[in-house]
């Protein structure tokens, strides 16, 4: 199966009653603040976050609902991509704009540790007011005895592979994910199987049967063999530091570690009528979007919310860019990304989202505490996990901007075996 959708009016922002925090509709449309570079203290937000694409769009939609009592945002989130720099307060430092899940861990370590941020920009130390949050789709293994962060699961996800919708795609739907990939990359004698792992990892050659349909290609660097007429598969990874990548690696056990691409895999393009290479970014279908044999991984919930881009953007006031160009999602094996129009939570490459944050500053600000946390020891009234669409007050903001809730009795998924994820549980998942 390959996913389609049609748009359909779902909701906006909620309202959010915690430490005087309250909504409202209606606010003109951004992405990052309203004043991404504040030259005045009245320009500033109280918590400012910064990282991963993935969740970026809801987050936006979050923080242009969530104000305080003046109508003021409580908390600011920047886009993983804009600007080359950003300021995000009136004496603060000027540093690169965080690029990922690991680029806004980075910065946030850089802040809390009063340190040098380590992004290539000379002699910038960011302070504790400059960050205070990062948003991660990437799981960070806690210790036993906690840590000095803390992630905090905030929303379900799922990643599948995103084949071209403007061509006829030769890539067929129902590749199954294969586990561990079958032998080393470049491998052209026998063909292995037609997995995503093995596609991934840049295997060699491989055929399989879907459908009734026999497919025979080869991923990687090829070679001259019985097999050399066999179509290339064109495979593209996100960008490094991109927490859809590290799982990716994650999910399908490549044998790589996650900074160092396979044979024959790419994360960078080189756009039509161009000769320069540009980054491929995460949830962005630019690369494949005209190759029929083109294939990258692809967060469900960030199609599904950009199939939405503009009733969000009217409702809600942000400024979602549908990025798909035209690439269709593919079901798994057997299992389909979306049920119904939205994401599929039996889909077996699951994950969760995160907040990531420094873990003693839930017990001293409280409006983090208030924003991040619901069921912890720090009893806060209301957080982001209660907000609702203010046209329909049934419909949960996670789930208008394409992600599912975390279950009451908690979440987990294959990829990160007996782990159970628990919303807004800010004191089990601690690491350093």
């Amino acid at each position: 199966m390959r996913t389609r959708m049609k748009t359909t009016l779902f909701g906006a922002v909620s309202l959010i009653a915690a430490v005087g925090i309250s909504c409202t509709a209606g606010i003109a449309a951004n992405a990052d603040p309203k004043y991404p570079n504040p030259t005045s203290e009245s320009q500033e937000v109280a918590l400012v976050g910064v990282g991963s694409d993935t969740i970026q769009d809801l987050f936006s939609g979050l923080t242009q609902s969530v104000l305080d009592t003046g109508g003021n945002q409580v908390f600011a989130s920047y886009d993983a991509t804009g600007s080359a720099t950003i300021t995000t307060r009136v004496l603060g430092q000027t540093f690169t704009r965080p690029n990922g899940s690991g680029a806004g861990l980075v910065a946030l370590r850089s802040a809390v540790a009063g340190s040098t941020v380590p992004d290539g920009t000379a002699n910038v130390v960011l302070h504790g007011s400059d960050v205070q949050f990062a948003r991660s789709s990437s799981y960070n293994t806690p210790l036993a005895a906690g840590g000095r962060y803390t992630q905090i699961p905030i929303a379900v996800d799922a990643v599948t592979y995103a084949t071209s919708g403007s061509t006829t795609s030769l890539v067929p739907s129902g590749i199954a994910e294969g586990g561990t990939p079958s032998a080393a990359a470049g491998t052209i004698a026998a063909p292995d199987p037609l997995t995503l792992s093995n596609i991934f990892n840049g295997d060699g050659y491989l055929s399989g049967v879907i459908g009734g349909t026999t497919y025979q290609f080869y991923s990687g660097t090829g070679a001259s063999s019985n097999q050399a007429a066999w179509p290339k598969l064109d495979v593209f990874l996100p960008q490094e530091g991109s927490g859809t990548r590290k799982f990716w690696y994650t999910a399908l056990t490549l044998g790589y570690a996650e900074a160092t691409l396979p044979p024959g895999v790419l994360d960078t393009y080189i756009p039509s009528g161009t000769s320069t290479p540009v980054t491929n970014e995460e949830h962005d279908g630019s690369a494949i979007q005209s190759d029929a044999y083109g294939i990258e991984p692809f967060s469900i919930a960030q199609w599904t919310a950009q199939s939405h881009a503009a009733n969000i953007n009217t409702v809600y006031g942000t400024a979602i860019t549908d990025r798909r160009h035209g690439v269709l999602l593919n079901s798994v094996g057997s299992v389909a990304p979306t049920v119904g129009g939205v994401l599929n939570t039996a889909f077996p490459i699951s994950r969760p989202v995160f907040v990531d944050l420094e873990y003693a500053q839930l017990k001293i600000n409280p409006l983090l505490e208030a924003v991040f946390v619901s069921d912890s020891n720090f009893a806060a009234s209301s957080t982001i996990y209660n907000a609702t669409n203010p046209l329909d007050q049934s419909t949960n903001v996670i789930t208008d901007f394409g992600f599912a809730k975390i279950p009451a009795a908690g979440f987990s998924t294959p990829v990160y075996g007996s782990v159970v994820f628990k919303q807004g549980d800010a004191t089990d998942y601690r690491f350093n």
